[in-house]
């Protein structure tokens, strides 16, 4: 567990990004071994750190931070010659989840496009347009107050797609294996 706390509060910067919803998905997802009552975490949105506080004190009062202040989940302590780790890849590998075969597409999507600049590898402008990177873009210049309006657009799609890998890495291969030892 990491820390005492049971009351978390998850903070993101209010612009939602591919590799930040996905790292928020992520906690809820697989955090309750790490953070107990994640699931009922409160999610606050900061443009920047209270002067007042570390980030050490931030994490003992129950904040878990997300790609902001040089925190455990924040890639950009790792510096700018990092191409490697986004702050997802921080969070799948803190959680020990990083190397499940339902996630790798959702890794290197979060990696992909916060480190590279490609959340839509096309070159046509619709594929752009109408692919989720650009979606994500649109939603935030529209919905400027409300990112937790944002967050609630993406996450259930975020979801649909862990269902999808999970069935296609799970659950249909112990099917076929369970289907093969009948006969």
């Amino acid at each position: 567990m990491d820390s005492p706390n049971t009351s978390w509060t998850i903070v993101m910067f209010p612009k939602i990004q591919i590799d930040t919803a996905i790292a928020y998905f992520l906690l809820h997802q697989f955090g309750e071994s790490k953070f107990p009552g994640i699931e009922q975490a409160k999610l606050e949105f900061w443009m920047e750190l209270p002067a007042d506080k570390t980030v050490e004190q931030l994490e003992q009062e129950g904040y878990i931070l997300i790609d902001l202040g040089n925190s455990k989940f924040d890639h950009h302590r790792l510096g700018p010659e990092n191409t490697k780790y986004s702050t997802t890849s921080m969070v799948a590998k803190y959680l020990e989840i990083e190397d499940r075969p339902d996630l790798q597409k959702l890794l290197e999507f979060a990696r992909r496009d916060d480190l590279e600049g490609k959340g839509t590898i096309s070159n046509d402008a619709i594929d752009r347009a109408f692919g989720l990177s650009g979606l994500l873009t649109n939603l935030n210049k529209a919905i400027t107050e409300n990112p937790n309006k944002i967050l609630n657009i993406i996450l259930p799609l975020l979801t649909g797609h862990l269902i999808e890998e999970n069935k296609r890495f799970e659950l249909l291969p112990r099917e076929y294996q369970e289907l093969r030892a009948q006969g």
